[in-house]
C-alpha cells in the first residue's frame, strides 16, 4: 500500500483556515441600502487572480477587483488608478460602512513589496441593494486572524451531511445487576433504572465527547430523535 503523502503547513496557516471555516459574513449600511460582505473558502483547483495588495489596520490584504468591490463597501465610488494619493485614501476609509470599518480599519496602498511566505485565499462577495461584485481576496494568515476577531463576523453553519452517521451509545440511565440477575433477563423484561437520566417526557443530560449536554428526546413515528439544547456545566458531571 503506497503511503498517503500529505502536503505540510505552518500552523498559524491552519488556524487561519479553520478561523475562516465555512466561511463568515458581515452586515453593513451604505448609500441608505442594507448590505452584506461574505468571505467563503476558495474552490479546490480555482485559479488564482491578480489583485491589489492594500494597507489595512489588522495587516496587508490582496483584494481582486478592488475598485469594485470598496465602491460597495462605503459611501464613495473607489477607483485603484492613477497616482496614489494620501488624502484620497484618507477620505475613503472615512466613508467606508461602519460596520465595514470597525472590522477593517483605515485602508491605502501596501508600500514596498507584497508580504513573502504562504497565503490564504479565499472567495469574497458583496451585495449593496441590488447591486453584486465578485472577487478573490488572499492575505497571510496572520491578516486572517486579526480581521476574523472583529465582532462583526457573523459564522456561516453548514448542515452536516446525511451520508454522516454517528453511532453513539445513548445512556438512559445507571442500574447494578449481579450476575445471575443479568443471566435471567428475557427479551420483553423492562428494566427500571435505579438512577435515571432522563424524565417520562423526555427530558434529561447526556455525556458526549467528554461535555455535559442538556437534551430533550423525542419521537415521530418509529424514529427517536435527540435535541442538545446547550451544554451544561461540567459540576454535573457522574
Amino acid at each position: 500500500m503506497t503511503p498517503l503523502a500529505l502536503g505540510a503547513i505552518s500552523s498559524v496557516l491552519a488556524q487561519a483556515s479553520r478561523a475562516l471555516g465555512a466561511g463568515v459574513t458581515l452586515n453593513f449600511r451604505a448609500r441608505g441600502h442594507d448590505g452584506e460582505l461574505k468571505l467563503l473558502p476558495m474552490l479546490p483547483n480555482a485559479p488564482s487572480r491578480a489583485g491589489t495588495w492594500l494597507h489595512t489596520n489588522v495587516g496587508p490584504l490582496c483584494l481582486g477587483d478592488a475598485g469594485a468591490v470598496l465602491s460597495l463597501l462605503g459611501e464613495l465610488p473607489v477607483t485603484c488608478e492613477g497616482d496614489d494619493q494620501p488624502w484620497y485614501w484618507q477620505l475613503i476609509s472615512q466613508r467606508l460602512s461602519q460596520g465595514v470599518a470597525g472590522a477593517l480599519g483605515a485602508i491605502s496602498p501596501l508600500d514596498g513589496d507584497a508580504p513573502a511566505g504562504a497565503l490564504l485565499h479565499a472567495q469574497l462577495h458583496v451585495r449593496l441593494g441590488d447591486e453584486r461584485v465578485q472577487a478573490q481576496l488572499a492575505a497571510p494568515p496572520e491578516t486572517w486572524l486579526n480581521w476574523l476577531q472583529a465582532p462583526e463576523w457573523q459564522r456561516i453553519r453548514t448542515a452536516l451531511h446525511e451520508a454522516l452517521v454517528l453511532h453513539i451509545p445513548l445512556q438512559l440511565g445507571q442500574l447494578e445487576l449481579s450476575a445471575e440477575q443479568l443471566a435471567s433477563l428475557q427479551p420483553g423484561d423492562i428494566v427500571l433504572p435505579a438512577q435515571a437520566s432522563f424524565t417520562c417526557d423526555g427530558s434529561g443530560h447526556l455525556a458526549l465527547a467528554s461535555r455535559y449536554w442538556a437534551a430533550q428526546v423525542s419521537s415521530r413515528g418509529e424514529k427517536l430523535f435527540l435535541n442538545l439544547r446547550h451544554e451544561e456545566s461540567s459540576q454535573h458531571e457522574h
